[in-house]
């Protein structure tokens, strides 16, 4: 799903992944470990991470969901992906090798249930965090994975380009 809304000055594209993912034991295909761009970030991408996350527990909390937990690993393969993005030239759940969130997730060894994902990117607002969240809840499927009441876990990974433009992929899990 696909929304865009484009100003002389503003950019912002929003898209959303749902998959119902049976719990699989057993072999599982391997896939490289993140490069290392979804490790440690500057404290000003940190502080956009943590908005978008806390504005999306609000959303919950106000819809009478419960707060989603930060997951440090799946924050990890959320700022590998939005880096991934942005190295590759990409906005996409499924990166350019064919993985999608579900198969980076288990690539780093994460277990689920299910799996959903939220990818935006926005260029030219005061708030990047604002502006994706905000994004994500005026889209019926971005909305459905912020408010889905299976999700409990979360990781959310924010990445700058050099033209301005920030990234954000934000992966929902239920354990």
């Amino acid at each position: 799903m696909v929304s865009r809304s484009r100003s002389s000055r503003h950019t912002l594209i929003v898209c959303a992944l749902f998959l119902c993912v049976p719990f699989v034991i057993g072999q599982q295909q391997c896939f490289p470990p993140p490069d290392g761009n979804g490790g440690p970030v500057s404290p000003e991408i940190a502080t956009i991470e943590m908005s978008a996350f806390n504005q999306v527990n609000q959303q919950r909390t106000a819809n009478s969901r419960a707060a989603l937990t930060m997951d440090a690993a799946m924050r990890t393969v959320a700022r590998a992906h939005s880096q991934d993005m942005i190295d590759r030239g990409f906005t996409d759940h499924v990166n350019p090798d064919g993985l999608g969130p579900g198969q980076r997730l288990s690539a780093q060894g994460i277990t689920y249930t299910i799996v959903g994902e939220n990818i935006a990117w926005n260029q030219g607002y005061a708030d990047p965090a604002t502006a994706a969240v905000n994004g994500w809840m005026a889209s019926s499927g971005h909305r459905a994975n912020i408010l889905d009441s299976r999700f409990t876990r979360t990781g959310m990974g924010v990445a700058l380009a050099t033209d301005g433009t920030y990234y954000f992929t934000q992966v929902f899990t239920a354990p």
